[in-house]
């Protein structure tokens, strides 16, 4: 339910929910990572910051927390630190896989729209479940007017 609310961009009501949901199962890494999304979408950084870094802390193994992390180092102009994940996550690489779509989350934050294409680029080709956000993630809205992104959601069959 969070989740949804925070692809309507119903931040308030996401934040309202997930903290519900952490409230209820405060080691679920997910419901702070996603609370840290929504706090992202109502331009609280440094409280989603702070829940990014407690996924982080619950959850080792997958890459999603240090990626929403990063994202958001690059939208407080932490630029060095955002650099720094993208260096993280490729080496997670070497052992994991790592969803090019959180590459993409991270160039888009830094406002390197060649580089968030060509990993979204790498997501399509990989027939990424990600690739179904294109329509709605508020995470590429900086991306949405590039003809490029637009081919890429006509491709991916996606509603324009």
């Amino acid at each position: 339910m969070g989740q949804s609310l925070y692809f309507a961009r119903r931040y308030d009501r996401a934040v309202e929910q997930l903290r519900t949901t952490v409230a209820l199962a405060p080691n679920f890494w997910w419901a702070h990572d996603l609370l840290g999304w929504a706090y992202e979408g109502k331009g609280k950084l440094p409280e989603a910051i702070a829940e990014f870094q407690k996924a982080r802390q619950l959850e080792t193994t997958i890459a999603e927390p240090l990626a929403s992390l990063g994202r958001a180092y690059a939208l407080t102009g932490k630029v060095d630190e955002a650099r720094k994940v993208l260096t993280e996550l490729n080496e997670v690489s070497k052992r994991n896989h790592v969803p090019p779509y959180y590459f993409a989350t991270i160039f888009a934050a830094l406002g390197d729209k060649d580089q968030a294409i060509a990993s979204l680029e790498k997501a399509y080709q990989e027939r990424s479940w990600y690739i179904d956000w294109l329509a709605v993630d508020p995470q590429l809205d900086n991306l949405r007017d590039d003809p490029r992104f637009q081919d890429l959601r006509r491709r991916a069959g996606l509603p324009q």
